[in-house]
């Protein structure tokens, strides 16, 4: 289509110039002048135009959602902590220097799984707790929700002021702590202990939750998994939300 309208053109001015030379009536100078014109308009013109005034057209970029960035209360007169299905209420909570939690208490009296929550001047949850692989061959450390253990990378977290998530290389939630300003904390994980010399998994989810010897456990704990809060990998989507996470709690 180009060559065509740069040809139409050429042979619209070769026209239009050798009429001029052959010194023709003036209306046939008109008449070629007009149309010669006019194709040059019609071939040249109108597209030159219609480039300089259309409309860009953007791609269509999915937009994506940021987590809440008001701060939570470092003080709760009555506190309800639910770890899987199971409240523990609390009264009188100051979360303003690090509380030592151990709430999987009332899932086993062995489970000996510290959790230490803390609440800034900036309304920031704070966690400080050993993480573990779904497998449980890798095992971490998060202090202030930053990573002072992490062999070969292989955990990631995202936050925002009042959700801590740890997600495994798999992808899969090994640790999600959210913080609700109606009084409400939520546990959802993987944690592993020892009783009577036996290496057991608690799992928490979303209406359900596993105790066991975790060699047993660890296919059902798959198909149970909890569904990210975030997006990852958290150095480019840092406090990104998941379209398809599950709405607990008040959004985050």
């Amino acid at each position: 289509m180009i060559i065509i309208r740069i040809l139409v053109v050429f042979f619209s001015i070769i026209w239009f110039l050798i009429t001029l030379r052959m010194d023709p009536p003036k209306k046939q100078k008109v008449f070629v002048g007009v149309v010669s014109g006019l194709l040059v308009f019609f071939f040249v013109g109108i597209p030159i135009i219609r480039a300089l005034t259309a409309e860009k057209i953007e791609p269509i970029v999915p937009q994506q959602e940021f987590a809440d960035t008001v701060g939570i209360p470092q003080f709760y007169k009555s506190l309800s902590i639910w770890v899987g299905m199971r409240p523990l209420v609390y009264n009188n909570v100051d979360f303003s220097s690090p509380r030592l939690l151990q709430p999987f208490k009332n899932l086993d009296e062995a489970i000996n799984y510290p959790i230490i929550i803390q609440i800034d001047d900036s309304g920031q949850l704070l966690v400080s707790c050993f993480i573990r692989s779904l497998n449980g061959r890798v095992s971490g450390e998060i202090i202030d929700n930053e990573f002072v253990d992490n062999p070969g990378d292989y955990f990631d977290r995202n936050y925002s002021k009042s959700t801590v998530e740890v997600v495994g290389q798999d992808g899969i939630p090994v640790l999600q702590i959210s913080f609700d300003t109606d009084d409400v904390m939520e546990i959802f994980g993987v944690f592993y202990f020892e009783k009577e010399g036996k290496n057991m998994l608690a799992f928490l989810g979303d209406g359900a939750h596993i105790v066991g010897e975790y060699k047993v456990a660890q296919e059902r704990v798959k198909e149970l998994s909890v569904t990210r809060i975030f997006e990852y990998p958290s150095k480019e989507k840092f406090g990104v939300l998941n379209p398809n996470r599950p709405i607990r709690t008040k959004e985050m």
